[in-house]
């Protein structure tokens, strides 16, 4: 018999069902808040108009093996007497639980009538919520009393009756009640009535309004469907199991279903005991993961076997299951929204049991919930949909396979199409959390790799099969995408990012997979209709980032070669971010400012990672291949406050931990933070420097970076707070020592030594690591060295860990008042360049001059590249960078000497300035320029483009309007005229 590949259709594809796994419960009530189980009885402080509308069923039950039931007539009520405790309390991971009301309803016959919950002081009405009943079976109502609060009116603590109305308009009803929670912590993401939004079914009229003509459908994809299908289908994905039909039977009559003249009952299912309030019952609950288990084996041994009589025994078991969480509250438009994570495997079985849900009239239902579930239909009810790596990874292929559902394969290649139209509106969308204009991968307002590491790969997957169908991303989102791409490969050396954009998984070291880049090049859009050639710049960097693989096989011989290491610099201001790289190494700076945070912490995810992103500097130079861990950054023994390049006071572990338990992301009232990228060779970047609220926020100062060529000037200044206990460090390195007598060495002298508590020199003063890193530290400094074994905790505070480090730092002491510091990084560097690079520092012709350091302005000469680098705090005039005389605004500008009279000048303006969308407003200032210059400006590829606006010249001044954007740099030529 032919079995389909149509897929989840989802009247079920709820996300974390538990099942309770004995039909026979004693009343536990071991609770820790005040609730009404039934199992006892009827309670005594609940009174109805008359007292024998309210009974005690076993017909439908959440809890135990009764529930109340309330045969009402019109008008009646129900008074609880009930008091509600904290409004305010709040618990669990992150702190998402919030204070929260709720209970389970029956409801046998759906009508446009409600009940109306009435919360009381006295006889006075404070907060109220409605309950339609306008559906058949179990809801869920839960209602957060102070956070975010779903009531009418504002519900108070000295709340003392309940009072439910039955419905006015109808004369008579049955409804059943069960779980009753007066006040407890319940996560706030978890869905509840009132739903998050009114869903209703797409029409058929929406549809063929905006799928695409008929005639936009090909042969070759019409003649691809059933290959698609087939590399799509659940059961085709690895290898699918041939389950024991006796031991599924077993499994699916553990749950209990039976059906009877009241209707279909079994174990009462609900979606997670934490968000059902199921946590603290003392009841026995099965993992939230059986029902998804047993019906997706039930559908994949249907779709596998042969024998006719397991077929129709299977058939039926998966329509019971389907039935029961049907009836137990998993519909359409009910609030349980459950798609997400859980709900994957229960839609895939949807798709394997398509035919038989279509055969006993269940199709709709189930259409609908992966419509409500995943959202199929909005990629024709979108028209700017709004990216975001959470959907890509887990609703994406949801909504692919909503087009499988239609009958007509004419409708289904249409429904494709517009998925494809739908995902390339949504990368070209850069507001919230998206692709942005520089490259950077959005979440959680940030740069997010933890995030992209799975969801990119999930996207390109879905992406590489639909273009070898014919159906493509359309080549401007194909070009963003790949300008995303190809920064990522940028900024990681050789498959790892920096460790900022780990987010609040810090050094989890998760690598790029290099077949991504395979997958993406082999789907650039053709130019014949929808299809697809193979993008030669994506080939390159996948044989670069998979040294073995085979050309041929990869692309049929079209690139045989791998590209070489990128070189250049790159600036990502939405990341907050520059990157410089020459021959096989990576520096990278990280930021974060108003608008983009530095670090994420959770709970006790990233518990002591609150200095990440604070202007610190990583160096990916060594290891085969080139990595993290191979570049001594080491988990194991990490001391939290060392990321190089940073500025901190240096804390016990216990004081670096938010103590708020919650969730937090680093911020600093500044948005002058960022970097310019001039020539796509050498660059700045400015950090303004705040202690995060919960460690420090008085700690304060000004950190800039100039890159020129192959190495790094670093400045600070105005570096103060008021903490006398523990000293301010600026840190130079901290490195892993895979072998105790591994090496550093200071001032030509080798050390070894270990341990070595600690060390001070002045400077000047250099050093260099056991990678060629070099650090030369200006006169007048103090510098602290350690080598020895170092006791942390891990990444998420579990527990401790241990590890032998070299560590390097300028030390500022306590409570600084305007400290400040210099140094100088040089890269795949010599023990005698080092030396060298002493003498000439010492001689009266230094590779570089300091020639500001100060609030106003850092500003850096560099006789070797002929740059003058400044970075201007305030709108002031100028006098130390050639003819600059004045900047309108605070600003980044670097100006290299040419010939006599010519210059190229490259300024950007960090600060975003984003929108209530996070979109980047453009911002008007000028540059004032002594003497008549003819200005040219370079053309910038990405849109919208920072410009010249235009320029006005006489024979004393010249002064250059800009108009900037996005954080962009823009460059451009600078000839004096006579």
């Amino acid at each position: 018999m032919f079995k389909p590949w149509f897929h989840c259709t989802a009247a079920v594809c709820f996300s974390s069902l538990v099942l309770q796994s004995t039909l026979t419960v004693s009343a536990s009530d071991d609770w820790h808040f005040p609730a009404e189980t039934f199992v006892d009885g009827v309670p005594s402080h609940w009174q109805a108009t008359r007292p024998d509308s309210l009974s005690l069923t076993r017909h439908h039950y959440k809890y135990g093996e009764q529930s109340l039931q309330w045969d009402w007539r019109s008008g009646e009520t129900i008074d609880i007497e009930q008091e509600l405790g904290d409004l305010h309390q709040t618990a669990g991971y992150g702190g998402y639980e919030k204070a929260t009301f709720g209970l389970w309803v029956y409801n046998d016959e759906p009508g446009e009538h409600e009940l109306r919950f009435d919360f009381m002081e006295g006889d006075e009405v404070t907060g109220w919520f409605s309950l339609p009943l306008d559906y058949r079976g179990w809801r869920h109502a839960s209602f957060k009393y102070t956070f975010r609060s779903d009531f009418e009116g504002e519900v108070t603590s000295d709340t003392d009756r309940i009072v439910i109305h039955a419905p006015e308009e109808v004369d008579s009803g049955t409804v059943r009640f069960d779980l009753v929670v007066y006040n407890n912590p319940l996560d706030f993401r978890q869905q509840h009535v009132p739903a998050h939004y009114d869903w209703q079914p797409v029409s058929d009229e929406q549809v063929e309004a905006k799928f695409p003509s008929r005639d936009k459908v090909t042969e070759h994809q019409l003649e691809s469907l059933e290959q698609l299908r087939a590399r799509l289908h659940p059961a085709n994905r690895g290898n699918p199991d041939r389950h024991d039909f006796d031991d599924l039977r077993q499994r699916f009559e553990g749950f209990g279903i039976e059906r009877d003249e009241h209707g279909i009952r079994g174990l009462p299912v609900v979606h997670s005991r934490r968000a059902s309030f199921y946590e603290y019952s003392g009841l026995e609950v099965a993992a939230a993961a059986d029902i998804h288990d047993v019906m997706f084996d039930v559908a994949e041994l249907w779709y596998l076997t042969d024998d006719a009589e397991h077929e129709q025994a299977l058939a039926e078991m998966y329509l019971d299951m389907f039935d029961h969480l049907f009836d137990q509250g998993m519909q359409p438009g009910s609030g349980f929204q459950y798609g997400w994570y859980n709900g994957r495997r229960l839609c895939d079985s949807i798709w394997m049991m398509a035919e038989v849900l279509r055969d006993h009239d269940r199709l709709r239902e189930a259409r609908d919930y992966l419509d409500y579930a995943y959202g199929w239909s909005k990629v024709v009810t979108e028209a700017n949909p709004a990216p975001n790596l959470d959907h890509y990874h887990l609703d994406a292929r949801y909504q692919l396979l909503g087009q499988f559902m239609f009958d007509d394969p004419v409708d289904q290649a249409r429904g494709i199409q517009a998925f494809m139209d739908f995902i390339s509106r949504g990368i070209m969308n850069p507001a919230h959390n998206a692709f942005k204009n520089d490259g950077s991968m959005w979440h959680h307002e940030a740069h997010y790799w933890a995030y992209a590491e799975y969801a990119i790969p999930t996207l390109i997957y879905l992406i590489e099969p639909l273009a070898e169908a014919g159906f493509t991303l359309t080549p401007s989102a194909y070009d963003r995408f790949k300008y995303s791409m190809l920064n990522l490969r940028f900024h990681a050396n050789l498959l790892e990012l920096p460790i900022p954009f780990h987010g609040r998984h810090p050094m989890a070291n998760k690598p790029i997979r290099p077949d991504i880049y395979r997958a993406l090049a082999v789907s650039r859009p053709g130019d014949g209709e929808r299809s697809v050639t193979i993008d030669e710049q994506l080939a390159a960097a996948y044989l670069r980032l998979h040294a073995d693989a085979d050309a041929e096989e990869a692309f049929g011989g079209a690139v045989t070669e791998a590209e070489p290491h990128p070189e250049g610099t790159l600036s990502m201001p939405y990341a907050g971010m520059l990157a410089q790289r020459r021959d096989d190494w990576l520096v990278a700076v990280k930021g974060y400012n108003s608008q983009f945070w530095g670090t994420e912490i959770y709970d006790q995810e990233n518990a002591h990672g609150g200095w990440i992103g604070s202007g610190d500097l990583y160096y990916l130079v060594a290891g085969d291949p080139i990595s993290l861990a191979g570049s001594g950054y080491e988990h194991d023994g990490w001391d939290w406050n060392r990321f190089d390049g940073t500025t901190v006071i240096h804390l016990p572990l216990e004081e670096l931990e938010n103590p708020t338990g919650g969730t937090a992301s680093t911020r600093t009232d500044h948005d002058f933070v960022g970097g310019l990228a001039h020539r796509d060779q050498h660059g700045i970047f400015v950090m303004q420097i705040q202690g995060p609220q919960w460690l420090r926020p008085d700690h304060r100062g000004k950190a800039t970076y100039f890159f020129f060529d192959d190495r790094l000037v670093a400045l600070g200044s105005n570096i103060r707070n008021d903490d006398e206990t523990y000293p301010t460090h600026t840190n130079l390195f901290q490195r892993h020592l895979p072998e105790r007598d591994t090496a550093i060495t200071l001032n030509g002298d080798t050390l070894d030594a270990f341990p070595l508590d600690e060390e001070a020199v002045t400077g000047p003063a250099w050093l260099m690591d056991m990678h060629g890193t070099g650090f030369y530290v200006p006169d007048g400094q103090r510098i602290g060295i350690s080598r020895k074994e170092q006791h942390s905790r891990d990444r998420h505070n579990t527990e401790d860990t241990v590890g032998d480090f070299a560590a390097a730092w300028i030390d500022h002491g306590q409570a600084p008042d305007d400290a400040s510091y210099q140094y100088m990084v040089q890269l795949r560097t010599s023990e005698r360049a080092m030396a060298e690079l002493a003498e000439r520092m010492a001689s009266a012709e230094p590779p570089y001059r300091v020639i500001a350091q100060d609030e106003r302005a850092h500003i850096v000469a560099d006789d070797e590249t002929s740059l003058i680098a400044g970075v201007l705090f305030e709108s002031q005039d100028v006098d130390e960078i050639g003819p600059i005389t004045h900047v309108s605004s605070p600003c980044l500008v670097m100006l290299e000497s040419e010939d006599e009279g010519q210059y190229f000048l490259t300024v950007a303006d960090p600060d975003l300035r984003l929108d209530d969308d996070y979109l980047s407003q453009p911002h008007e200032w000028s540059i004032t320029l002594a003497g008549y210059w003819d200005v040219t400006a370079e053309a910038l590829s990405q849109k919208p483009a920072s410009e010249v606006v235009n320029v006005e010249a006489d024979a004393q001044q010249t002064r250059v309007h800009v108009r900037t954007i996005d954080g962009q740099s823009l460059g451009m030529q600078l000839r004096l005229q006579e």
